[in-house]
């Protein structure tokens, strides 16, 4: 552990008969939903798959910057009206609420 927080994990795939792309495809996607609105993403390098294991990495963020591109990215998936702020170096998204939100 040093600026950045990694964390590996290892899994059995439970079906034999699938293939390795199905598996890490699978796994993938459940991790990426899993993950959804919390500060912990799946590393580039994705999952690796070995006799039947799976394998991959999860990175924590922690610094604000990084948090605020995680936010950033979150809702430009949903929302393309993020405006940044010139005066403050801020971003502003519109809530679901409507309300503004300023990062």
């Amino acid at each position: 552990m040093g600026r950045d927080v990694f964390i590996g994990f290892n899994c059995l795939d439970s079906k034999s008969g699938r293939d390795d792309y199905d598996s890490r495809k699978v796994l993938k996607k459940l991790v990426i939903e899993a993950l959804k609105g919390t500060n912990w993403r799946l590393t580039s390098d994705g999952i690796a798959y070995r006799l039947g294991y799976l394998s991959g990495r999860l990175h924590a963020y922690e610094r604000e910057e990084d948090l605020k591109k995680l936010v950033m990215q979150e809702q430009k998936l949903k929302n393309k009206s993020a405006v940044k702020d010139d005066p403050n170096n801020a971003w502003r998204i519109k809530g679901k609420d409507g309300k503004d939100i300023i990062l």
